[in-house]
């Protein structure tokens, strides 16, 4: 039971310097809006606007690339 209280401990930690659902961040394809987190993966995924503003795309991410803005 030991070693599940430390693997906690260790996700809460990854879940705190990840960007939160919904939040804005700026992706190396541009700006986009959090749409889930994969904590063990370190990846996040990303709505981001197509080239025609009329549609998005999904993708996904590297947490470590990726940057909140604050709005």
């Amino acid at each position: 039971m030991c070693c599940l209280k430390y693997e906690n401990d260790i996700y809460v930690d990854m879940i705190r310097k990840m960007p939160e659902v919904g939040s804005t961040v700026l992706t190396p394809d541009g700006e986009g809006t959090v749409l889930e987190q994969n904590v063990i993966l370190s990846k996040i995924s990303v709505s981001l606007k197509n080239d025609d503003n009329n549609s998005e795309i999904v993708k996904k991410f590297d947490v470590k690339n990726i940057y909140k803005i604050n709005k």
